[in-house]
């Protein structure tokens, strides 16, 4: 799958099951950052065929190179479920589960960027924002949709602003202003 849509889908764990900081660390872990091993791959695709081929979908699928670690292999199970067993639901294992699942249905069945995958991350989008509504309306009852952009735009200034360098040029800007 896309990496957007395997984004998505940890979005929606952690939303769904209201999940803290290392909760979601590990959600994003497992259920995302297990597909930077394909930049080794890329890397390595670079050194074999070059710049100009390295755009070339059908020559990187092609190629022998590795693009995938062991942690896209059932294998891997052996090592996630262990670490998995101190955080809440086991959550690390069912990102990785749904992620391995997500890439072997896309690679079995649908194909690369198939309709059926954007239709997907559609819903899955869609499924995000009603969870997060939802979360919304426990505080603010008559809350809307325009609501709940405008409070994951201060959610996420708060989460940047927290960062050392980002911090510093969003406090540099100033304040956002109101979007009413």
């Amino acid at each position: 799958m896309l990496a957007l849509t395997h984004l998505v889908f940890a979005l929606l764990l952690i939303s769904v099951f209201r999940l803290d900081r290392s909760n979601a660390f590990a959600v994003l872990l497992f259920g995302v950052l297990i597909d930077l091993d394909h930049t080794f791959g890329f890397v390595e695709f670079l050194a074999r065929e070059g710049l100009s081929n390295s755009l070339d979908y059908k020559a990187a699928m092609a190629s022998n190179i590795q693009w995938k670690s062991m942690f896209h292999s059932p294998e891997a199970a052996l090592l996630i479920m262990p670490l998995s067993v101190n955080y809440r639901y086991g959550i690390p294992f069912v990102a990785w589960a749904a992620h391995i699942a997500m890439d072997h249905v896309q690679i079995n069945y649908l194909g690369v960027m198939s309709s059926i995958e954007f239709l997907f991350l559609g819903m899955l989008l869609a499924a995000l924002a009603c969870s997060e509504i939802r979360g919304m309306r426990k505080n603010v009852p008559s809350a809307s949709f325009s609501d709940m952009l405008a409070w994951e735009a201060d959610r996420t200034r708060t989460w940047f602003g927290e960062l050392p360098v980002l911090g510093s040029v969003i406090r540099y800007l100033g304040p956002r202003e109101s979007l009413s």
